[in-house]
């Protein structure tokens, strides 16, 4: 929708609050689609559900290209949210229960890296087909979505744990076909039945703090993410940057997101996530208080803006394997989900309050100053989170 945005105002002549219309259905379609359909991966499993959600995306985000208004197009791109929303947190699921335990978040941080290449990569590709307007941006998109479930159908296998639960005898050879090892007289143990009400396990005395503050957590780290995605270009510009050169600190934003989030995955490994994200949420509140204080056209600012992105983005990405290792098998992709969806709320916030602060702030630098608080309470959430909560009973 980013994408093909310029190219609907230009050809429907929309106003900027009509574009902002339907980046938000978007987004709002991705929130629905975390907290309503995908929590049916833990009842009927994250394969056949993931599948259903990268089709829904498909179907809709091609028949995008044949809308030719806006209140037809709103709609449309809800339930093209709808589908992807529902396919995120099974898949991300299906990486982690996989993986090897001591490979767990690496793979989940790398799979979720494919949000910002994917950008990137769209971008690219969708500037070949802008000269057929805003149709071929959208054709190119739902195909791209289309050869994605393609693919899941053949090669994406289901969960390990679920099939203990429901089809154990398929469990032995999904295992083997991943590359264990297994004698005649390996058994398997199922997890505990999903509960009636997703919401309620949740929500149980053991869990209640630990779920508030992942919610807490997720919408604080979407919010800053957001911000930056949807502000950053013009902030640099308003600080005198050229355009040229805004778009290309722009860049390094968001491809020092994918080299922080892995590289924190791999610092996980071998520290708690709440302490390597602690770490992270210092570096980010200090790097963007420099990006306020530090002249535009030095290295020193690129420097500070590659750190924030590695923190800020790269954060992001590793919030989604925490929230995982959380929740036990057959409530994760509910507890996922809903997760998700409370960082999608900070995404829906975030342009708006991006747009409040420029206008209330006439010193562009301060409004830099102020994003360091969300980073802030994010990082006083995961200190509390490593004090108040247990990793390893989800593990």
């Amino acid at each position: 929708m980013a994408l093909a945005a310029p190219l609907l105002a230009k050809s429907w002549g929309l106003t900027r609050g009509q574009v902002g219309l339907l980046l938000t259905a978007s987004v709002s379609g991705i929130l629905l689609g975390s907290v309503i359909l995908a929590p049916q991966g833990d009842r009927r499993g994250r394969r056949p559900v993931g599948l259903a959600g990268l089709l829904l995306g498909a179907i809709f985000a091609t028949a995008s290209a044949f809308a030719t208004e806006l209140h037809t197009l709103l709609p449309i791109r809800i339930l093209a949210g709808l589908g992807v929303g529902c396919a995120m947190p099974n898949i991300f699921a299906i990486a982690m229960e996989t993986a090897p335990s001591r490979w767990r978040i690496v793979a989940v941080v790398a799979v979720s890296c494919g949000y910002p290449l994917g950008a990137a990569v769209g971008g690219l590709v969708a500037s070949h087909f802008a000269g057929h307007g805003y149709a071929g941006v959208f054709l190119v998109g739902g195909a791209i979505i289309a050869v994605n479930f393609v693919l899941g159908t053949v090669w994406l296998p289901e969960s390990p744990s679920f099939l203990a639960a429901r089809r154990p005898s398929e469990t032995r050879r999904l295992l083997v076909s991943l590359g264990a090892s297994l004698t005649d007289d390996v058994t398997f143990v199922a997890p505990p039945e999903r509960p009636r009400s997703s919401v309620a396990a949740l929500f149980t005395p053991a869990r209640r703090t630990t779920t508030i503050l992942l919610w807490v957590l997720n919408f604080t780290n979407m919010t800053l993410v957001f911000f930056f995605i949807s502000w950053l270009p013009s902030l640099l510009a308003y600080r005198g940057l050229a355009a040229s050169a805004s778009l290309s600190a722009t860049s390094i934003f968001s491809g020092a997101g994918v080299v922080g989030g892995i590289s924190m995955a791999f610092a996980m490994r071998r520290l708690i996530p709440p302490t390597v994200l602690s770490v992270a949420y210092v570096f980010a509140g200090a790097s963007v208080i420099a990006l306020a204080m530090l002249p535009v056209s030095g290295s020193a600012f690129l420097i500070s803006i590659a750190i924030s992105g590695a923190t800020i983005l790269g954060s992001q990405f590793c919030l989604i394997a925490l929230v995982n290792h959380y929740y036990p098998p057959e409530i994760r992709v509910s507890g996922a989900g809903y997760a998700i969806g409370a960082g999608r709320l900070g995404a829906l916030l975030a342009p708006v309050a991006g747009g409040i602060l420029l206008s209330l702030v006439s010193a562009v630098q301060w409004v830099f100053v102020l994003t360091a608080l969300p980073a802030l309470i994010a990082l006083g959430v995961v200190l509390t989170l490593r004090r108040t909560s247990t990793i390893a009973q989800a593990a």
